[in-house]
Protein backbone atom coordinates (compact mmCIF):
# COMPACT_ATOMS: atom_id res chain seq x y z
CA UNK A 1 0.00 0.00 0.00
CA UNK A 2 2.85 2.14 0.37
CA UNK A 3 4.35 2.01 -2.59
CA UNK A 4 0.87 2.72 -4.39
CA UNK A 5 0.75 6.12 -1.88
CA UNK A 6 4.06 6.78 -2.74
CA UNK A 7 3.90 5.90 -6.23
CA UNK A 8 0.47 8.01 -6.68
CA UNK A 9 2.08 10.98 -4.89
CA UNK A 10 4.92 11.14 -7.65
CA UNK A 11 2.96 10.71 -10.44
CA UNK A 12 0.48 13.26 -9.31
CA UNK A 13 3.19 16.03 -8.22
CA UNK A 14 4.86 15.56 -12.03
CA UNK A 15 1.36 16.78 -13.61
CA UNK A 16 2.57 20.36 -12.41
CA UNK A 17 5.17 19.96 -15.44
CA UNK A 18 2.51 18.84 -18.16
CA UNK A 19 -0.72 21.14 -18.03
CA UNK A 20 -2.59 22.32 -20.29
CA UNK A 21 -5.93 24.80 -20.95
CA UNK A 22 -9.30 23.84 -22.11
CA UNK A 23 -11.32 26.64 -23.59
CA UNK A 24 -12.79 27.27 -19.93
CA UNK A 25 -9.47 27.99 -18.53
CA UNK A 26 -9.72 24.77 -16.48
CA UNK A 27 -6.11 23.15 -15.99
CA UNK A 28 -6.16 19.41 -17.17
CA UNK A 29 -3.40 17.45 -17.43
CA UNK A 30 -3.13 14.97 -20.32
CA UNK A 31 -1.09 12.45 -17.93
CA UNK A 32 -3.72 11.97 -15.49
CA UNK A 33 -6.40 11.12 -18.66
CA UNK A 34 -4.41 8.88 -20.13
CA UNK A 35 -3.40 7.21 -16.78
CA UNK A 36 -7.19 6.80 -16.04
CA UNK A 37 -7.92 5.11 -19.52
CA UNK A 38 -5.26 2.31 -18.48
CA UNK A 39 -6.46 2.17 -15.61
CA UNK A 40 -10.07 1.94 -16.82
CA UNK A 41 -8.62 -0.85 -19.46
CA UNK A 42 -6.79 -2.81 -17.17
CA UNK A 43 -10.16 -2.94 -14.50
CA UNK A 44 -12.44 -3.97 -17.36
CA UNK A 45 -10.26 -6.51 -18.71
CA UNK A 46 -9.71 -8.20 -15.35
CA UNK A 47 -13.41 -8.31 -14.77
CA UNK A 48 -13.89 -9.76 -18.26
CA UNK A 49 -11.23 -12.40 -17.72
CA UNK A 50 -12.39 -13.32 -14.47
CA UNK A 51 -15.45 -14.26 -15.71
CA UNK A 52 -14.13 -16.17 -18.60
CA UNK A 53 -11.46 -18.46 -16.91
CA UNK A 54 -10.36 -20.31 -13.21
CA UNK A 55 -6.59 -19.19 -14.46
CA UNK A 56 -7.68 -15.20 -14.04
CA UNK A 57 -5.54 -13.46 -11.66
CA UNK A 58 -7.59 -12.08 -8.77
CA UNK A 59 -6.46 -8.27 -8.52
CA UNK A 60 -10.04 -7.34 -6.93
CA UNK A 61 -8.76 -9.92 -4.11
CA UNK A 62 -5.52 -7.99 -3.56
CA UNK A 63 -7.67 -5.14 -3.67
CA UNK A 64 -9.56 -5.84 -0.79
CA UNK A 65 -7.18 -7.78 1.54
CA UNK A 66 -5.37 -4.47 0.91
CA UNK A 67 -7.77 -2.01 1.59
CA UNK A 68 -9.30 -4.16 4.66
CA UNK A 69 -5.52 -4.43 6.21
CA UNK A 70 -4.88 -0.80 5.58
CA UNK A 71 -8.02 0.64 7.62
CA UNK A 72 -7.75 -2.09 10.59
CA UNK A 73 -4.17 -1.32 11.02
CA UNK A 74 -5.53 2.55 11.59
CA UNK A 75 -8.42 0.74 13.77
CA UNK A 76 -10.89 1.67 11.15
CA UNK A 77 -13.52 -1.30 10.28
CA UNK A 78 -13.46 -1.83 6.58
CA UNK A 79 -16.84 -2.20 4.35
CA UNK A 80 -18.43 -5.15 3.73
CA UNK A 81 -19.89 -6.43 0.85
CA UNK A 82 -21.18 -4.09 -1.99
CA UNK A 83 -19.58 -1.28 0.15
CA UNK A 84 -16.29 -3.08 0.12
CA UNK A 85 -16.09 -3.80 -4.05
CA UNK A 86 -16.79 -0.08 -4.73
CA UNK A 87 -14.40 0.82 -1.99
CA UNK A 88 -11.98 -1.31 -3.47
CA UNK A 89 -12.57 -0.96 -7.34
CA UNK A 90 -12.10 2.96 -6.37
CA UNK A 91 -8.88 2.47 -4.70
CA UNK A 92 -7.71 0.25 -8.00
CA UNK A 93 -9.44 2.79 -10.53
CA UNK A 94 -7.03 5.69 -8.19
CA UNK A 95 -3.87 3.50 -7.47
CA UNK A 96 -3.17 2.23 -10.79
CA UNK A 97 -4.45 5.25 -12.36
CA UNK A 98 -1.37 7.19 -10.84
CA UNK A 99 1.10 4.52 -11.79
CA UNK A 100 0.06 4.41 -15.69
CA UNK A 101 0.13 8.06 -15.35
CA UNK A 102 4.19 7.95 -15.86
CA UNK A 103 3.48 6.46 -19.36
CA UNK A 104 2.26 9.97 -20.28
CA UNK A 105 5.62 11.70 -19.35
CA UNK A 106 7.73 11.75 -21.90
CA UNK A 107 7.34 11.61 -26.12
CA UNK A 108 4.18 10.91 -26.87
CA UNK A 109 5.06 8.72 -29.96
CA UNK A 110 7.13 6.51 -28.05
CA UNK A 111 4.00 6.37 -25.35
CA UNK A 112 2.55 2.66 -26.08
CA UNK A 113 6.03 1.31 -25.92
CA UNK A 114 6.79 2.62 -22.62
CA UNK A 115 3.25 1.99 -21.39
CA UNK A 116 3.49 -2.05 -22.52
CA UNK A 117 7.21 -2.16 -20.12
CA UNK A 118 5.84 -0.21 -17.73
CA UNK A 119 2.58 -2.22 -17.86
CA UNK A 120 4.42 -5.48 -17.81
CA UNK A 121 6.65 -4.04 -14.43
CA UNK A 122 3.25 -3.70 -12.67
CA UNK A 123 2.20 -7.28 -13.34
CA UNK A 124 5.71 -8.50 -12.58
CA UNK A 125 4.93 -6.63 -9.46
CA UNK A 126 1.40 -7.86 -8.75
CA UNK A 127 3.61 -11.55 -8.74
CA UNK A 128 6.37 -11.22 -6.55
CA UNK A 129 5.26 -8.61 -4.35
CA UNK A 130 2.48 -10.39 -2.44
CA UNK A 131 4.42 -12.79 -0.79
CA UNK A 132 6.97 -9.96 1.15
CA UNK A 133 3.85 -8.10 1.91
CA UNK A 134 1.99 -10.90 3.56
CA UNK A 135 -0.82 -10.77 1.06
CA UNK A 136 -2.61 -14.10 -0.65
CA UNK A 137 0.20 -14.95 -2.99
CA UNK A 138 -2.58 -17.71 -4.99
CA UNK A 139 -3.68 -14.38 -6.35
CA UNK A 140 -1.35 -13.74 -9.02
CA UNK A 141 0.63 -16.42 -8.29
CA UNK A 142 -1.62 -19.77 -8.40
CA UNK A 143 0.18 -21.19 -11.80
CA UNK A 144 1.66 -20.41 -14.84
CA UNK A 145 -0.88 -18.97 -16.81
CA UNK A 146 -2.31 -16.63 -13.92
CA UNK A 147 1.09 -15.16 -13.89
CA UNK A 148 1.29 -14.69 -17.40
CA UNK A 149 -2.11 -13.27 -17.63
CA UNK A 150 -1.15 -10.95 -14.74
CA UNK A 151 1.56 -9.46 -16.43
CA UNK A 152 -0.66 -9.40 -19.67
CA UNK A 153 -3.54 -7.57 -18.11
CA UNK A 154 -1.19 -5.18 -16.51
CA UNK A 155 0.68 -4.48 -20.37
CA UNK A 156 -2.28 -4.24 -21.71
CA UNK A 157 -3.16 -1.42 -19.53
CA UNK A 158 -0.10 0.32 -19.54
CA UNK A 159 -0.68 -0.04 -23.41
CA UNK A 160 -4.14 1.47 -23.50
CA UNK A 161 -2.50 4.43 -21.50
CA UNK A 162 0.39 4.45 -23.70
CA UNK A 163 -2.16 4.74 -26.83
CA UNK A 164 -4.11 7.26 -25.00
CA UNK A 165 -1.06 9.59 -24.08
CA UNK A 166 -0.23 8.92 -28.09
CA UNK A 167 -3.44 10.43 -28.97
CA UNK A 168 -3.46 13.54 -26.81
CA UNK A 169 -0.49 14.37 -27.96
CA UNK A 170 -0.76 14.71 -31.67
CA UNK A 171 -4.27 16.22 -31.21
CA UNK A 172 -3.39 18.61 -27.96
CA UNK A 173 -2.12 21.20 -30.16
CA UNK A 174 -4.73 21.28 -32.71
CA UNK A 175 -7.06 21.87 -30.27
CA UNK A 176 -9.03 18.89 -30.63
CA UNK A 177 -8.25 17.52 -26.96
CA UNK A 178 -10.50 20.92 -25.91
CA UNK A 179 -13.14 19.39 -28.55
CA UNK A 180 -13.34 16.27 -27.44
CA UNK A 181 -13.93 17.26 -23.70
CA UNK A 182 -16.38 19.10 -24.21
Amino acid sequence: MKMHRTCLLFCLAGHLYFPFKTTNNMSISPTIGSGLAGAAALNILHEVLRRSTTDAPRMDWLGKEVLAKSLKSVNIDPPKGTNMDIASLAGDILGNGGYYTIIGMGDPETAPLRGLLVGAAAGAGAILIPKYTGLNEKATNKNLANQALTIGLYALGGLAAGLAAMWIGRHKKSGQVQKALK
